[in-house]
């Protein structure tokens, strides 16, 4: 079991790491937004270790964070050790992605439209299949600013089988995305969202890709076909 959780408040984030904490101690992480002297989101910074992270000792200066996305990590076997390029989130170039959830067509993925990614966890093939259509596109394209990423996200969506709960940053744009099916993940109005439900939170519906506005609030952007394996009553 993991959990995933972010908030552009940093008070508000300290709180959900607390309370997502139960849900995995084998690895933890956070990125943030960061903002330069003028204010302007422009960088993304990149925390992961073993166990919890302790946030004090990061010494946090809120003043330079636009927003704080973080991860606990379950361990999937007893025997598993530690690694960073096994931890969330999962990088490939352009793309992180942290993950909640168990894919189940993963290996087939990752041999149809990545076979060059040799990371054995399930949730790399994601980034990995973002990146080769964000390539893909560019050169379509021929500029970036032309290429249209929530396209990417659906299409990409549109193949998973499984559960998942997704974080989905562009390290380039710096847009944020959020979606799900069947793992659970709940949003509210001030840009805050957790795998565990807050006091009058509501469930982002599965099949809707939401991207984070500049004024932190969750706006619907695209569609998937939501392929959950659990029926709801």
């Amino acid at each position: 079991m993991c959990a995933i959780f972010g908030s552009p408040n940093y008070s508000m984030f300290e709180v959900l790491y607390e309370a997502n904490k139960q849900r995995g101690n084998f690895a933890s992480s956070f990125i943030t937004l960061m903002k330069n002297k003028s204010g302007i989101v422009d960088d993304v910074s990149i925390v992961k270790q073993q166990g919890y992270i302790d946030l004090v000792k990061q010494r946090i200066k809120p003043k330079n964070h636009a927003y704080y996305i973080g991860h606990v990590q379950a361990p999937t076997s007893s025997a598993r050790k530690y690694d960073y390029d096994t931890s969330h989130p999962f990088e490939q170039e352009d793309w992180l992605v942290f993950h909640n959830g168990v894919l189940t067509n993963h290996e087939a993925l990752n041999e149809k439209y990545c076979n060059w990614n040799e990371n054995p966890v399930d949730t790399s093939v994601i980034p990995s299949m973002l990146q080769e259509e964000w390539l893909k596109l560019k050169i379509e394209k021929k500029r970036r600013s032309s290429v249209d990423e929530v396209k990417i996200i659906e299409d990409v969506l549109n193949r998973l089988e499984g559960t998942f709960a997704l974080v989905i940053v562009n390290t380039l744009t710096l847009n944020v995305y959020l979606a799900r099916q069947g793992s659970t993940l709940f949003i509210n109005e001030n840009g805050s969202y957790s795998s565990i439900q807050g006091k009058g939170w509501v469930e982002l519906p599965e099949g809707k890709v939401v991207k984070l506005t500049k004024e932190y609030k969750f706006k619907e952007v695209g569609k998937f076909t939501s392929k959950s394996p659990f029926l709801i009553v």
